[in-house]
Parts: structure tokens; sequence; C-alpha cells
């Protein structure tokens, strides 16, 4: 039976669920810019690069965060958790945290890589099940967050074109013709 996450989820996007889910916890959790944290960060193994959801240097190494707020991908899952224990192994990477939500699908494969995981790097890698009404209350504020974020975009696109605006008109009032210099589109002979 649909529940008020499911409602909430049900006309957004994958990119848009991820999105929300993960900028409302690393928010409610102070995994900010001004604490150290980056998004999208590209940490590289042996097994190849491993874009980390959320990340900060610690000493020399880095620490992770991977939020999923749907069911998980077997497959994908099984890639990223072999270039986290190359991360580990190489000394690269010094802690990482797995949020999944209570209730989404999580094969029993994906289930035990995680579990064996949590037991090769006990207190270094820990899968934490994140209530639906948190994962709910997480992806409005990153809903809020990501339109703020936007609005702030679109701000500075409209200043910005508002000032290449300004500037096109003084190049043709400078040019004595009345609009911008460059190669005419029209019939003009």
């Amino acid at each position: 039976m649909p529940d008020e996450y499911d409602n909430f989820r049900r006309n957004l996007t994958n990119y848009e669920k991820g999105l929300y889910f993960e900028l409302g916890r690393a928010h409610e959790r102070g995994e900010t810019p001004e604490n150290g944290w980056v998004q999208q960060f590209r940490l590289e193994t042996k097994r190849g690069a491993r874009i980390l959801d959320s990340a900060r240097s610690v000493g020399r190494g880095i620490e992770a965060k991977e939020r999923k707020s749907g069911r998980l991908n077997e497959a994908d899952v099984r890639v990223q958790l072999r270039k986290e224990r190359a991360g580990f192994d190489a000394g690269k990477l010094v802690r990482s945290d797995w949020e999944t939500v209570a209730g989404e699908k999580i094969s029993e494969q994906s289930r035990q890589d995680l579990r064996d995981m949590s037991r090769d790097f006990k207190d270094k890698f820990q899968h934490v099940v994140v209530s639906r009404e948190d994962a709910l209350r997480a992806m409005k504020l990153g809903k809020s967050l990501a339109s703020q974020q936007l609005e702030l975009v679109r701000a500075y696109e409209l200043v910005r074109a508002d000032r290449a605006r300004k500037r096109l008109e003084k190049i043709g009032k400078s040019c004595g013709c009345g609009k911008p210099r460059g190669k005419s589109l029209g019939n003009e002979r």
C-alpha cells in the first residue's frame, strides 16, 4: 500500500528522487561545503573511478556517503562496493556510510554484499536504514534546497543576460547603426 513517501516520489524523475534525498540528508547532517563536504566526488581506485555521492577529506583519506532513496540495482551495487573495497585496501577511503530507505527493494545479494563490507571493514563501513518518515522529510527539504539553488542560478542568468543585452545596445549605438555589429541575417544589399 503506497504511503506518503511513495506519494511524494510518484511524479519525480529518478534523478530528482536521488538528488532531493541526497541534498536533504546531507543538509540535515551538516555535510555542507562549509564543513568540507563536496558532492559527486571522484575517487580513483585500481578498479576504476568511484563517484561518491558526498565526501570530504579526513587526514590523508576520504570519508564518503552513499545514499539510495529507492530500490538498489544489484549490478550497480556490486560494482560500487568493489571500487570502495579497492579504495579501502589502498588507504584512500577511511570511512564509508551507505544509507537506504526502509521498505525499498534490496536483493539478498546486495544485502549480503553490504554485510560483507561491514564485517570486513568493521567501524569503517556502515549500512544505515533510514525510516520512511525521515526519508520523506529529507526529500522535502532537498526539493526546497534544489529550488533555491535553481532560483539563484536563474537570477544569475537573468542578470548576465541583462548585462549582455545592455552591452549589445551600447555597441549598436557606438557604431551608429542601432544594432549589434556582425553579419546580417537579412536580405540586405
